[in-house]
């Protein structure tokens, strides 16, 4: 109950599986598209927001190799719920993974408003086609940091989701999820579905959108369904 009213979407519904399985998972999660990302402890909500700042501003600066992930350890729930808090008030181009059971906080910051732009006009689209369909009343469109779905593994929140209308409470898991980012970082984009798909019962598609650094004209999508779990990469001008 208390989960709920944080905002955080519970994984009751979702068949347990092996402890073991479970940390197979955990181990795939932590290292899978972050090689070079170095983790950071956790030390105060000033530090991590000036960490977040310096990170930024060495993008920003040129510094490619930057990227646009941050891993930190030693992170408690109580810490999430400062960096909440936080994020009302600045930083609110992130998002997060958060593997409880390890104390990581796997942080992905949305660089540019170009990336922003990206998904909510993908998602603009879904809701247009939808229409087209008959079929708009009955899909609702989730805010990008509205609510944290807890999984079997963490902690996460998409960059941009849709979840059928019927599903009235805020908690309610989705079934559409958009994760947009950095070509270069296409691996975590790809990590990000598979926590998807493998944490509920409900995600049945992950759309994943990414841009090069440079590049303003050029997308990349990859659609990844719970059926194949395989990506399907077309390229769009």
């Amino acid at each position: 109950m208390a989960d709920q009213e944080a905002g955080i979407a519970s994984f009751s519904s979702i068949s347990q599986r092996s402890e073991g399985h479970a940390q197979l998972n955990t181990k795939y999660y932590l290292t899978a598209g972050l090689e070079g990302v170095e983790g950071q402890d956790y030390r105060s909500i000033r530090s991590f927001s000036k960490a977040i700042d310096a990170h930024c501003n060495a993008f920003r600066s040129g510094n490619w190799r930057a990227g646009q992930y941050l891993v930190f350890l030693s992170v408690t729930q109580k810490h999430i719920a400062d960096i909440h808090h936080l994020r009302e008030r600045r930083h609110k181009g992130l998002g997060w993974m958060y593997l409880k059971s390890k104390g990581v906080l796997i942080v992905k910051i949305i660089l540019s408003g170009i990336q922003e732009m990206v998904y909510l006009e993908f998602g603009s689209r879904l809701r247009h086609k939808a229409d087209q369909m008959g079929l708009r009343c009955g899909l609702c469109g989730i805010g990008r940091t509205s609510t944290t779905f807890e999984g079997l593994i963490g902690q996460k929140e998409g960059d941009s989701t849709f979840k059928p209308m019927r599903c009235r409470r805020p908690t309610d898991w989705l079934t559409i999820v958009f994760e947009c980012g950095l070509s270069e970082s296409l691996e975590c984009l790809r990590v990000d579905s598979r926590w998807w798909l493998e944490n509920s019962t409900k995600v049945r598609i992950v759309l994943l959108l990414s841009n090069g650094k440079c590049s303003t004209h050029r997308i990349g999508a990859s659609l990844v369904t719970s059926l194949t779990h395989l990506p399907w990469s077309p390229q769009s001008q």
